[in-house]
């Protein structure tokens, strides 16, 4: 099993038995909340035990976090400058790093949550502006249909065509690569009459499947102007599409090949090749507007090439594949060749979760660093406090709730303190949206909740699936498949918006009877949770909104005296 599990633990009572936290004499029967992750995955890893208290304030970001005593700036300095050498490149630049220098077929292992630690076949350009390019694209005449590439979602979704010549290399993989970092990407291209040209955007990342792919880009600099930028936060649209937009389709022939279309397109470098000659409509040609319209002036060796603009720790092993490897229809991660076993995927120097910072052999529960792979974290270090004995140990720990003398509403902030986190490591504490953003969108978690009542009585609840979508998506949850004894009281809840008191759009639904929720939570109009609501020390409150609650086992009054959550 090799899915990041992220628990939720509830207690309540005057004796916390061996719970990762019951080194703080302060926990005594007072409400505690815990939110930690796990990842299952094998690896091995190098990381230091920060023995101190960390305040996390109201900037708790990747950045921004208070250093130890101890903290070495040469040698922070020193990781940075190699930040991306691990055991299994996640893109060209790592295997690049590796002193692979020759262009050709390599296996990387990109961080996702989609791709689960498994490999992928991709063609490196080891020549082009330094090298360490991943080729997400190639066109050119190597003896393929004009419409090769007119294909449907399933083909564009996996991938096809052959990494030595014609091909896409899949909008699954382009997603999991471009969300492990922040990259730029980069358009070679060559028209008929043999001059070249290109374009780079310094940032680059698309969606996943469910919001269509969605394209972001931004920062053009090159030798041909920017034609890409109509496109930007566009879907993209393949011939299948039963809903493509009617200001796309228009009343014309529809545009060929899978791309981000709009209403006046000003780039497609997948519709047809027609090597150089003109097509009758302007619209069904490749095209790059400022550089050779729709017309098809653009011909052989047209590669749409990304590189990373980041660094992380890491030492790789990475081995040409003297070969021509075959796409076909699903160019998928399971499906890669000479891929390296499970086990081996999460060795890196920089760990990303508290599961690797264990598996390195540190069992001591107490703050530690890690490294999340994200498009968000730029490479920066994050603080947090791993619990390393329950059940079995490596929990991330992103929210803590006890009796530490704050205010019953220390916990109703607003929505600039839940997104960079706020408290103290060692005591109370929300660890951050964008942090867990980062955390839980780099493998697959699941999320567990463990509960105790005033009473002494103890439950659990698991969801063997978690993560939560990006601010532009006000953290969205995602969350599924319920098991344990505690009931269910999430679920209802999977697929709400995060929400905190300053927010000025409260839907009526949550917002209902004039009086809000309160705490940064999901809410729905019938919310059966909120454990960032109230803390009464278990004793009920007057409304049923207030306090702290899982439905099923602690209703709306806040008799949920202790929570653990990972």
């Amino acid at each position: 099993d090799h899915v990041t599990r992220l628990q939720f633990h509830y207690f309540i009572g005057s004796s916390l038995g061996s719970l990762c936290l019951a080194r703080e004499d302060i926990m005594q029967a007072f409400l505690y909340c815990v939110v930690t992750f796990l990842s299952i995955s094998l690896n091995f890893i190098s990381a230091a035990t920060l023995g101190r208290s960390v305040d996390v304030t109201n900037r708790r970001s990747f950045a921004e976090v208070t250093r130890s005593p101890n903290y070495d700036e040469e040698m922070m300095k020193k990781c940075l400058t190699k930040c991306k050498k691990h055991d299994r490149p996640m893109d060209c630049q790592e295997v690049l790093e590796n002193g692979n220098k020759e262009s050709g077929v390599y296996t990387i292992w990109p961080r996702s949550r989609i791709g689960n630690c498994q490999s992928i076949d991709v063609y490196c350009d080891m020549d082009t502006a330094g090298g360490g390019w991943t080729v997400l694209q190639r066109r050119g005449d190597f003896g393929n249909a004009q419409n090769y590439f007119d294909k449907n979602w399933a083909d564009y979704k996996h991938g096809f065509g052959n990494l030595k010549r014609e091909f896409w290399l899949g909008n699954d993989n382009i997603f999991a690569i471009t969300n492990q970092g922040q990259y730029s990407v980069r358009f070679d291209m060559k028209n008929k009459e043999g001059k070249s040209a290109f374009s780079v955007y310094e940032t680059f990342w698309i969606e996943e499947e469910s919001k269509k792919y969605k394209l972001h880009l931004q920062d053009h600099s090159g030798s041909v102007g920017d034609a890409l930028e109509p496109h930007n936060l566009k879907e993209f649209y393949t011939k299948d599409q039963p809903n493509i937009p009617s200001n796309v389709k228009k009343d014309g022939p529809r545009h060929t090949g899978g791309w981000w279309f709009n209403i006046f397109p000003s780039s497609n470098l997948n519709g047809l090749n027609n090597h150089g000659a003109p097509h009758k409509n302007i619209e069904q040609g490749m095209a790059w507007n400022p550089f050779g319209r729709f017309q098809t002036e653009i011909m052989r060796k047209m590669s749409m090439l990304f590189v990373v603009t980041l660094l992380l720790v890491s030492s790789i092993s990475a081995s040409v594949l003297d070969r021509a490897e075959e796409v076909s229809s699903k160019f998928t991660f399971s499906e890669a060749s000479d891929k390296a076993e499970p086990t081996k995927c999460k060795k890196h120097h920089r760990p990303i979760d508290c599961q690797e910072i264990m598996e390195n052999g540190n069992t001591e529960s107490g703050v530690y660093s890690i490294w999340p792979r994200s498009r968000l974290s730029k490479c920066r270090s994050l603080e947090v406090y791993c619990d390393m004995e329950t059940a079995g140990g490596g929990w991330t720990v992103i929210q803590r709730r006890g009796n530490y003398g704050n205010a019953q509403n220390y916990f109703d902030k607003t929505w600039k303190d839940y997104k960079a986190g706020f408290g103290n490591l060692n005591r109370e504490f929300w660890l951050g949206n964008e942090n867990i953003l980062a955390i839980t969108n780099q493998a697959q978690y699941a999320i567990r909740f463990d509960l105790k009542q005033r009473e002494g009585q103890s439950a659990f609840a698991v969801y063997e699936s978690f993560w939560i979508d990006d601010e532009s998506q006000k953290y969205k949850l995602h969350l599924r498949d319920y098991s344990g004894t505690a009931g269910d009281a999430l679920t209802r809840q999977s697929e709400k918006e995060f929400y905190t008191k300053d927010q000025p759009n409260w839907p009526p639904e949550v917002n209902t009877n004039g009086t809000k929720h309160t705490g940064g939570w999901w809410y729905n109009k019938f919310t059966s949770s909120n454990l960032n609501a109230l803390n009464n020390n278990g004793e009920k409150l007057e409304n049923v909104k207030l306090g702290m609650s899982w439905q099923p086992f602690g209703d709306y009054r806040g008799v949920i005296l202790f929570s653990e959550i990972k």
